[in-house]
């Protein structure tokens, strides 16, 4: 099998982001550098079922907060980018 940092790669956030999905991510590969937990998305520790649970419970029953967190994509820099955003 492919190692935890390419099951969810960077390309599949940018890209939710990019289409104003809200995102739920582990804190894994470059993942880190493109989701701010509480601002553009949750952010959750690699292999804490409870935390991924926490997450997308809170991103159901608070749709509002996930919109919220989606429209806050301006903020998302490019892995390796230099943006000060």
């Amino acid at each position: 099998g492919k190692p935890r940092d390419e099951v969810f790669p960077v390309d599949v956030v940018l890209e939710a982001m990019a289409s104003g999905r809200p995102v739920v991510a582990s804190a894994v590969s470059g993942i880190p550098e493109v989701v701010v937990d509480g601002e553009t998305g949750w952010l959750i520790p690699a292999e804490e079922p409870a935390a991924l649970a926490r997450a997308l419970g809170e991103l159901l029953s608070n749709p509002e907060e996930g919109e919220r967190r989606a429209a806050a994509k301006e903020q998302v820099r490019s892995p390796g980018s230099t943006d000060p955003r």
